[in-house]
């Protein structure tokens, strides 16, 4: 209901024709703002305020991961956003001798969890396929050779009226 009262305040007013679509990030400000608040800025600080605006932007990453993670009494949540790099060299440049620490101390976790999760992965995946290979070597009947000349021709043992092959694996 008070979110409606600011959104009736703020629309009441005329805007001018030539006044450009205003940005999310600016109708937040205003939101957040009480009405009487957003009815005294003058139109001088209306365009301040969304000129200001137009280079905040909310909510537009290729990867947007937000997780909530509950505890008893509080909730904690985690963001992964990730996306193209839009800021200038010059701004990063100035930037970066404060977020030099935090940029590394991020990629190596980042590089800590791809390993936690790779390494165990791989070590499994190595071990499931030893252990399909470790298979026991079972004898087995060979159907199409009748006779003894014709098995023991091929290298094979003829048994109690058979052609065995001793060598046989369920892998080949």
């Amino acid at each position: 209901m008070f979110l409606s009262s600011r959104t009736t305040a703020r629309n009441s007013r005329k805007k001018p024709p030539s006044v450009p679509p205003r940005s999310t990030a600016f109708e937040q400000l205003l939101q957040r703002m009480s009405p009487e608040m957003v009815a005294s800025l003058t139109p001088t600080q209306m365009e301040a305020l969304q000129s200001a605006s137009r280079g905040i932007q909310t909510g537009n990453h290729a990867v947007d991961l937000r997780l909530m993670l509950p505890f008893p009494g509080r909730g904690f949540y985690v963001v992964l956003l990730g996306g193209r790099e839009r800021r200038s060299i010059k701004r990063l440049r100035a930037e970066h001798p404060r977020y030099l620490y935090s940029t590394l101390l991020g990629s190596l976790a980042l590089l800590g969890l791809l390993a936690a999760i790779t390494v165990p992965t791989v070590l499994w995946l190595a071990q499931v396929n030893m252990a399909g290979q470790q298979s026991e070597i079972h004898p087995t009947a060979i159907p199409w050779l009748q006779d003894r000349q014709s098995c023991e021709a091929t290298g094979r043992t003829w048994q109690q009226e058979k052609c065995w092959e001793r060598e046989w694996s369920h892998l080949f």
